[in-house]
């Protein structure tokens, strides 16, 4: 459910619980007064006029300081209302400033915290945001600490384990941290999401579950990306060797320039926008594999179950191969030696293809031979098209 309905939601039963208490002090208050008419209706036969009406404006200032009571509890109980809803959005529960220089190290290692990772000038911080109920009272419980030393900026939860709590704890808390581009970096969390900034150095990224949004990593001598659960975006990843790995979700990337990269996931789809490597390996169980532009010195792609679609640059060896789905690979106008398996398997004329067919393969080369050309189906259609 959407955070605001739920904060409408919440707001809404205070305000019913604060008119059925207003309510429960107006019948309160009614027997209250009634009682008194009653009794001088029973006595007026004892007492005198002006007696009686001395009686009577007692209990009209009695009503009156009622009145007064009940309206500093009707505004006390819906501001109360709103003061809660209020508390539902982020509020600062610390935050500090470090003399990082760049070149530093950042060191992160969190629980259940989302991660917000700021790059660029400015004075290096670190800000917690809380949110829900229970977000201050429970935070001394996360053990959070922030230190800098040695050159390495390092942010840290280590929360208590109490074990069931009834009604759970209403209390999720996001870690900021703002430090220079230039920097090394080591994130890992337990659970939760990861937004990351433009970063110029080495990068190991690790979450158990959790989603991750990279902006431009580059300058790396190594950047690894792992997740068990979630989905991987990219901006730009560039070193020398550059790996991104997801049991459970999507990989995208936009540009990806390495000596070595791997992109893997075991259910989800690989996407990448262009890729310039030495060797490139992409590969999934379950889920597609594609690459708008690619110029690698040699190619590996694969599925399990899904389509295989590449778009190559330049004359390199590829082995492209999927369990059940199609191949399709947009080729330049150069030389290949082709070895193609499956069921159904169509060249483009323009490719100049000279070799033997049969009903589920082909043998032969495109133009005057080249680099390995390597392809497979099992249940699918191979297409080979001239760029």
């Amino acid at each position: 459910m959407p955070r605001e309905k739920v904060q409408r939601l919440a707001l809404v039963a205070l305000v019913v619980v604060a008119v059925a208490f207003v309510g429960s002090r107006l019948l309160h208050a009614g027997r209250h007064v009634a009682g008194h008419v009653t009794e001088h209706v029973a006595d007026s036969g004892h007492h005198d006029r002006a007696t009686f009406e001395a009686e009577m404006a007692a209990v009209e200032a009695e009503m009156a300081a009622l009145e007064a009571e009940i309206d500093a509890e009707v505004e006390g109980a819906v501001g109360g209302a709103i003061s809660a809803r209020a508390a539902g959005r982020d509020e600062v529960l610390f935050e500090q400033s470090f003399p990082v220089q760049p070149g530093d190290r950042l060191a992160v290692a969190l629980s259940s915290e989302d991660l917000v990772v700021e790059t660029g000038a400015g004075a290096a911080s670190v800000t917690v945001l809380g949110e829900g109920r229970d977000a201050r009272e429970a935070f001394p419980r996360r053990r959070f600490s922030a230190t800098y030393g040695g050159g390495t900026l390092r942010v840290e939860t280590n929360p208590e384990r109490n074990g069931f709590r009834l009604g759970g704890e209403r209390a999720s808390y996001t870690v900021v941290v703002r430090v220079p581009e230039r920097m090394a970096a080591e994130l890992r969390l337990a659970s939760g999401d990861v937004r990351l900034g433009d970063l110029q150095g080495d990068l190991h990224l690790e979450t158990a579950s959790g989603d991750a949004s990279l902006g431009r990593v580059r300058d790396a001598a190594a950047v690894r990306v792992t997740t068990a659960s979630g989905d991987v975006h990219a901006a730009l990843l560039d070193g020398a060797e550059v790996t991104v790995q997801t049991a459970s979700g999507d990989v995208q990337v936009d540009r990806l320039a390495a000596r070595t990269a791997s992109v893997q996931t075991a259910s989800g789809d690989v996407a990448v926008g262009a890729a310039g490597a030495d060797r490139f390996e992409a590969h999934t169980a379950s889920g597609d594999v594609a690459v708008e532009r690619l110029d690698a010195g040699a190619v590996v792609a694969s599925t399990a179950s899904g389509d295989v679609a590449l778009r190559l640059d330049g004359a390199a060896p590829v082995e492209a191969s999927t369990g059940s789905g199609d191949v399709g690979l947009a080729l330049p106008r150069a030389g290949f030696d082709v070895s193609l398996s499956g069921p159904a398997i169509e060249i483009d004329g323009a490719l100049d293809f000279q070799g033997q067919r049969g009903r589920r393969s082909a043998e032969g080369r495109l133009g005057g031979g080249g680099p390995r050309l390597a392809v497979s189906t099992g249940g699918g259609e191979i297409r080979l098209t001239a760029r």
